[in-house]
């Protein structure tokens, strides 16, 4: 065996190691469904700082428990959850990161204002949050935009076709 063969076939044992590594981790994600290591949602601030969101004064909530609405790729599109519904997402043209459609209506009987919280993930750590937050959308009112999500760690690996989970949905009063 020469020199060259020999040190092609170790680069090669190397890359099969770190494919074996990475579907570990990405079984890891799927077995503990969080990639953050906690299960609280943090949202970027200035400054790379993350901070849980906290419930606004007066807002009602939807129930805390493990997120039920959600869609893995490509299988359940769009996600609703009260009144709140997200499409799938597009990866820009950038790469980097993805455009989400959301819709927010007004199920309550009197104006109100929506902060929502949106989570896409995927196998390899991925871990985007999103916050959409309207003005005041009066009873069956619907707001509907566009918006960037763009995991901001260094080194984040993008899916092809992230998880979307709806975290949570505070409803105001107005």
């Amino acid at each position: 065996m020469t020199k060259s063969t020999h040190t092609s076939r170790l680069a090669g044992n190397r890359d099969i190691t770190l494919l074996w590594v990475a579907i570990a981790l990405s079984a890891i994600f799927v077995v503990t469904g969080c990639s953050n290591g906690g299960s609280q949602a943090a949202v970027p601030t200035s400054g790379g700082i993350s901070q849980p969101p906290t419930t606004p004064k007066g807002a009602s909530t939807s129930p805390t428990p493990p997120p039920t609405v959600s869609s893995r790729g490509n299988e359940i599109f769009p996600v609703t959850k009260d009144g709140v519904t997200v499409k799938k997402p597009v990866l820009k043209g950038s790469g980097d990161s993805f455009w989400v459609g959301v819709d927010v209506t007004n199920t309550g009987t009197n104006p109100a204002n929506y902060l929502t919280y949106i989570r896409l993930t995927g196998p390899l750590g991925y871990n985007a949050l999103l916050r959409v937050q309207t003005a005041t959308l009066q009873p069956s009112e619907a707001s509907s935009a566009v918006y960037t999500a763009r995991d901001e760690s260094v080194g984040a690996i993008i899916p092809k076709n992230p998880t979307v989970v709806i975290v949570q949905v505070f409803r105001t009063p107005a």
